[in-house]
């Protein structure tokens, strides 16, 4: 497809840094490779204090215009965005999540400018575990703006079908869906593989309570009574009252010896912490189409993730285990997993892996599949 500029699309985030989560490498992935259809794009975005030490995902030529953000963080009220974006007069406006202020503009946005096409991305905001938190805020949210936007919207992106179903399920009259997952930057064949004297496992992602990482610590625990040792390195961010919780169970299941907090990790750090790693887990309550998981892949790492990851098809095949939210299973999957390990296996894994992502999860083709979909909004 040819460079098109004729079409202005903006794009609107909460936050463009770490803090925005698996948004973060999600958005950023997508506006980058979407510069290769289209050089009038911009993201309009939030502002925090780590926008600039996190920039260099977005070094990419789009233009970031961002806005100072007044009260709660999670919410994010930008007095400014609204008349912004009135101003730039976009074609198209694409919003990603659903429960901060960018909602509540784009909510807004068509009793200013009524051509403009709206694209929402939910961004798994809307499954019903999500629904089920902070009830009483959400309730709040619904009703003055999120059915609105839900209303106005010309297309919903859906990570997934699963998605797709429960947005069908519990929003109604929603013109139209498109189903496009997050992808993944490719990187370079593995030419090698590390071993590991003793397996080591790895989570990486956002630390909260909804990744399950509690049962992987149970799961550990209950090996070590078998005298099987796993080694578990965790890298991510959180709330640091989940993290201290975190860290006093570590004490109190005496994993001090294999369960490592290694903080964050990005960039070369990041590749090196996955091209050591024999395992990622994640047994997650809820996902849209979780990133850390399509990184693992793109690395060769074999994965065990829960059903609410929403790789349905990825756990048919043999780089991808399915775990129960229960960490007696988990500790019988890990233990098989271990018994049945050896060098050669993992290498295949690691092809299969590679192989797979480089065909169905590049950015290249995914941004060719959402752009198609810009130009027959503005048909």
């Amino acid at each position: 497809m040819k460079i098109s500029n004729d079409i202005k699309i903006i794009h609107l985030v909460l936050s463009s840094s770490r803090l925005a989560g698996g948004l973060y490498y999600s958005v950023s992935g997508i506006t980058s490779s979407l510069l290769n259809y289209s050089k009038n794009i911009e993201l309009f975005s939030g502002y925090d204090p780590l926008n600039f030490q996190d920039y260099n995902l977005w070094d990419n030529g789009i233009k970031i215009n961002f806005f100072k953000k007044l009260g709660p963080n999670s919410f994010g009220y930008m007095p400014l965005l609204l008349f912004k974006l009135i101003l730039s007069k976009p074609d198209i406006i694409h919003i990603h999540g659903v429960w901060g202020y960018q909602a509540l503009v784009g909510s807004l946005i068509k009793f200013f400018l009524p051509n403009v096409s709206l694209v929402l991305s939910p961004r798994g905001m809307l499954d019903d575990w999500s629904l089920n938190r902070s009830v009483f805020k959400k309730k709040i949210a619904l009703f003055f703006y999120v059915k609105r936007l839900l209303r106005h919207v010309d297309l919903i992106h859906a990570l997934n079908k699963n998605e797709e179903t429960v947005i069908k399920k519990n929003f109604k009259n929603i013109k139209k869906y498109v189903v496009s997952p997050n992808g993944t930057m490719i990187k370079k064949k593995i030419k090698s593989i590390e071993f590991n004297k003793d397996p080591k496992f790895i989570y990486l992602g956002r630390i909260h309570p909804k990744k399950g990482i509690e049962f992987i610590l149970n799961a550990i625990h209950i090996l070590n009574k078998q005298n099987i040792k796993v080694n578990l390195d965790i890298a991510g961010w959180g709330n640091p009252k989940y993290i201290d919780f975190l860290k006093s169970k570590i004490v109190s299941l005496k994993l001090l010896d294999q369960v490592k907090l290694v903080g964050s990790k990005y960039g070369h750090e990041k590749e090196t912490f996955f091209r050591k790693a024999d395992a990622f887990i994640l047994p997650s309550y809820s996902e849209g189409l979780p990133m850390a998981v399509l990184e693992a892949w793109s690395y060769g790492v074999f994965t065990f993730i829960s059903k609410h990851c929403n790789f349905e098809n990825e756990l048919k095949m043999p780089f991808a285990e399915e775990i129960e939210l229960n960490e007696y299973k988990l500790a019988e999957s890990l233990k098989k997993y271990l018994l049945n390990f050896d060098m050669n296996k993992k290498m295949t894994y690691s092809d299969l892996a590679f192989k797979h992502i480089k065909n169905h999860y590049s950015w290249d083709v995914l941004a060719n599949h959402i752009f198609n979909e810009y130009i027959k909004l503005k048909k």
